[in-house]
């Protein structure tokens, strides 16, 4: 059947089939928020995602009716997709209310918060100890094309990151290969090895330094973000932190030891980086960290019990017990992001990918609400 839609024959097509040809469509609840305050909400047909890379999804609509003018006048709009139990409210808010009138009070709908996001400029930290997880990490953030911008020493001792970057990834790497360049015993770390070893040139030594730690610090404070992942982690997980310490500190590996194995952890859900997430996911844990938190310090990843063990082995599981294997800890105006695993474990673990996203996102995120 060839259909044309100028070529209509109105006698034998009174009412113009074109919006079900294309069948069945998604309906997207579209709520905008006009610059002076005005709300609207109402379902769209011409509506669905267009690219995964980068993601988009968009509405089209029939003359500027109030949820297009609001989205143009604020650059902004949000796609709900409706549940069952919703269906008629939804078709409630599709009525033609003067301009003004809430279609959320129209339905009997109540107003929930949502978080306004911004496209977060991600910096990716290159220690001269390479690090594995750096490399996997700008692997997976290649191959879904997500933007960053590499870092080494230089660069953050620079200073001023707050004006180029909302989020900082520390990858997977000891404390002392980041902070000092030392990369520990077995890889030219004691001074025997390092007088046989090839000497590296000046700009390659030294790790981030204590200006490089300060500008980290600097970042912090005025609102960046910092995500460490698994050893990186303990760079601000330390003895002397009240608030946000290792509880693995310690504890001898003939006491606990967890060499990689796939365990399994509670999630808060309501927390931004767990959005999109079951309220229990596996991670893959390769003897990394875990918190111990108090003060404004947030559990999003716990363990619950103490036999958390999926697959593979683990001795010493009480020592996990009600403590956290990813924690938001904020610090100034910013937050650290501190994960025990390795989200993106070598270009594997899709389901934990989620997590470290979130947290980029987070970075640029602010709580919004449409009332």
């Amino acid at each position: 059947m060839f259909y044309e839609t100028r070529a209509r024959d109105k006698s034998l097509l009174p009412n113009d089939p074109f919006k079900a040809i294309v069948a069945p469509r998604p309906i997207g609840w579209i709520s905008t928020r006009a610059p002076d305050g005005r709300i609207n909400l109402a379902p769209y047909s011409f509506f669905n995602a267009f690219s995964s890379v980068p993601p988009l999804v968009g509405f089209s609509s029939e003359g500027y009716k109030d949820s297009a003018t609001f989205a143009v006048e604020s650059g902004e709009f949000v796609a709900n997709l409706a549940s069952f139990d919703l269906m008629r409210p939804m078709s409630e808010t599709s009525a033609p209310l003067p301009r003004g009138q809430s279609e959320f009070e129209h339905a009997g709908l109540t107003m929930a918060p949502c978080r306004l996001v911004k496209a977060p400029r991600v910096g990716l930290y290159k220690s001269w100890s390479a690090a594995l997880d750096e490399g996997w990490t700008r692997f997976v953030f290649e191959s879904n094309g997500i933007p960053y911008k590499t870092l080494v020493d230089a660069d953050i001792r620079k200073g001023n990151l707050i004006d180029q970057f909302d989020a900082i990834i520390l990858p997977d790497n000891p404390p002392a290969a980041i902070l000092t360049g030392r990369a520990g015993e077995g890889r030219g770390g004691s001074e025997e090895n390092r007088l046989r070893l090839p000497q590296v040139p000046e700009e390659y030594r030294g790790g981030l330094g204590p200006e490089g730690a300060a500008a980290l610090q600097a970042f912090v404070q005025a609102g960046g973000t910092i995500i460490a992942n698994n050893k990186a982690a303990g760079v601000y997980a330390r003895k002397d932190n009240p608030d946000f310490s290792n509880a693995l500190n310690g504890i001898a590996s003939k006491d606990f030891y967890c060499p990689g194995s796939i365990l399994e952890v509670n999630v808060d859900t309501k927390n931004p980086v767990a959005f999109g997430s079951t309220p229990t996911v596996s991670i893959f844990f390769e003897t990394g960290p875990t918190f111990k938190l108090s003060g404004q310090a947030k559990s999003i990843l716990l363990y619950p019990n103490d036999h958390p063990l999926l697959s593979g082995w683990i001795l010493g599981g009480k020592y996990l017990e009600g403590t956290s294997a990813a924690a938001e800890v904020p610090d100034g105006k910013g937050k650290i992001i501190a994960f025990g695993f390795l989200p993106m474990y070598r270009g594997l673990s899709e389901v934990t990918y989620k997590f470290l996203l979130n947290a980029m996102l987070y970075s640029t995120s602010t709580p919004a609400s449409i009332n």
